[in-house]
């Protein structure tokens, strides 16, 4: 069995609890081998298109095996429903804006994006690889709390800014094809990311 892993930085690897929602909508719980500081989109976007689950329990069926490898881009969600995988350090003077996500196979989800004040949302979507972090959410029309969950963005088909009167004002469709970053922009958008977690996030994505 593996045990602790020193990094050599001051941190340690060591299993952590995560929660799929795969795009045919199984739900999987099982724990992942992580570094001190990982966030949860970072700990996805950083594992070369594959993610490693130990301990794995098929929540839909009751299935259980001790590990399986989950190719990314079949994530609809994740979390981390103990918290040992932060979703993502917040900004100073960043404040929620309340967003739908509809997402593929008629899944909806409704929690908060935290954007610097006068940051267009647009920009902040597009800063972010794979993976992007809601705070808060839960599940409609169920109303399920999910919490903090970082969403595959290829899955997202419409977002939707929702007002203070309960109006929703719709931001983008298709958001995988219209936002998607290009070769061109990948270095801006991937330095914009690292001075976000650089001082956080010493080994993230560590198998």
């Amino acid at each position: 069995m593996m045990k602790n892993q020193p990094s050599g930085k001051g941190t340690s690897i060591r299993p952590r609890g995560l929660q799929l929602c795969l795009r045919d909508q199984a739900l999987v719980d099982g724990t992942v081998f992580a570094a001190d500081g990982t966030h949860l989109p970072t700990c996805l976007g950083n594992r070369k298109g594959w993610v490693n689950l130990t301990s794995v329990h098929f929540r839909n069926t009751g299935e259980k095996l001790p590990h399986i490898a989950v190719q990314t881009n079949r994530i609809l969600w994740a979390a981390s429903p103990s918290q040992e995988i932060p979703l993502m350090p917040v900004s100073q003077g960043a404040s929620p804006r309340l967003v739908e996500m509809q997402l593929e196979g008629g899944v909806v989800l409704r929690g908060d994006l935290m954007l610097a004040q006068n940051q267009r949302l647009s920009d902040y979507l597009g800063a972010f690889g794979d993976f992007i972090p809601l705070r808060d959410a839960r599940q409609l029309p169920s109303g399920n709390v999910i919490g903090d969950v970082a969403v595959n963005r290829e899955a997202i088909e419409r977002l939707r800014e929702i007002e203070l009167d309960g109006t929703t004002n719709e931001v983008a469709a298709g958001l995988a094809a219209d936002t998607r970053i290009g070769p061109a922009d990948a270095n801006a958008a991937d330095l914009a990311v690292a001075g976000a977690i650089a001082s956080t996030d010493p080994v993230a994505g560590t198998i």
